[in-house]
């Protein structure tokens, strides 16, 4: 993989406010508080009236891991194998993105919207998705070491060939999610 440019949580927000779309291979500073930050209501405005359907942002090869981006609303991003390991990204709204390979072991993804997502070979080890929402979510070949599914929507996913060993779920996987080890 090459190497990652460095960039300053402060200096993502002006770019994407500028219209900036691809931040690929970029290592955001570590434990950045999107949430804390001044321009993060003004980012989320931008980004709910941007055509983020045919203008999406490209974060694949970076990593943004210990960042912390409640109810970040970024839907149709192109994220693969980004890293958001140990990230708080409780109720963001992901729907129809690809994090194809992205690893979010331990990340906290607790009411988040990943309808349709694109979720193939994502490594959720020990990640909390609690009541998130994967309807539709491409599942297959993902790993849900002690994940935390409970009250998750999987209506409609793909789970096949993903790993379940020690996932938390409120009531036992059926025929209706696709599953099949």
């Amino acid at each position: 993989m090459a190497k990652l440019t460095f960039m300053m949580g402060m200096e993502f927000i002006i770019k994407v406010l500028a219209n900036e779309r691809n931040f690929q291979r970029i290592k955001l500073e570590e434990r950045f508080d999107f949430n804390s930050c001044e321009g993060f209501g003004e980012m989320q405005k931008y980004l709910k009236n941007a055509d983020l359907k045919t203008n999406y942002l490209r974060l694949s090869d970076s990593d943004f891991s210990y960042c912390r981006a409640c109810c970040l609303f970024l839907p149709h991003v192109e994220a693969r194998n980004l890293k958001l390991i140990e990230s708080d990204l409780r109720g963001a709204i992901f729907e129809e993105a690809n994090f194809y390979g992205a690893q979010m072991f331990g990340a906290q993804l607790e009411l988040a919207d990943l309808r349709k997502a694109d979720l193939r070979a994502v490594f959720f080890k020990e990640a909390n998705l609690e009541r998130a929402k994967l309807c539709n979510a491409d599942l297959r070949e993902a790993i849900f070491w002690k994940a935390n599914l409970y009250r998750a929507n999987l209506a409609g996913a793909k789970l096949i060939g993903a790993d379940i060993r020690g996932a938390i779920f409120n009531k036992p996987i059926g025929k209706e999610l696709e599953f099949r080890p």
